[in-house]
């Protein structure tokens, strides 16, 4: 999943060059970190860290999730936004009453060393709890003898059979 955000974040960054060519790109996203899952070992909940910067801007960056990855991280808050598509939840980023803002510090390396403020998005419950590899446990063989102890035996009632 992380990789993924890394080539997005790749991607937008890219494009961004293409669209404002030279030094003016810098001005549009000049220390921008993507956005990355990390596991709480602690409260056994995955947290969302989204840099602050994008979050509050003109233009502020919105994470989607499809239906099948929502699955997997459903504790996470979201907006239904979209039955169609791939943009099916949109995952609730800004500061609200039932998710308060919680912020880390980054200090990316290199020799231009810059601290960047990630905002948190904490699942509200726990959805690693549903992960199950397997639904279901199926035997079959020929190998066990089928008794029938359900039913009873048939009777035979004239000329047809009961």
């Amino acid at each position: 999943m992380n990789n993924a955000f890394a080539a997005a974040t790749a991607e937008l960054k890219r494009q961004c060059k293409m669209l404002h060519p030279g030094a003016a790109s810098d001005y549009y996203i000049p220390n921008f970190m993507g956005p990355y899952l990390a596991y709480g070992t602690s409260s056994n909940r995955i947290v969302l860290h989204v840099d602050r910067g994008v979050v509050l801007g003109n233009s502020p960056l919105e994470v989607y999730f499809n239906d099948a990855l929502y699955n997997l991280f459903s504790g996470l808050p979201s907006v239904y936004a979209n039955k169609t598509g791939d943009l099916n939840y949109r995952i609730q980023i800004e500061t609200n009453w039932y998710n308060p803002v919680k912020v880390s510090q980054i200090t990316t390396g290199g020799g231009n060393s810059v601290t960047i403020t990630m905002q948190q998005v904490y699942e509200e419950s726990c959805s690693t709890a549903m992960w199950r590899p397997v639904s279901s446990i199926v035997f079959a063989t020929s190998l066990l003898p089928i008794i029938p102890s359900q039913t009873s035996a048939t009777r035979q009632l004239g000329d047809k059979v009961a």
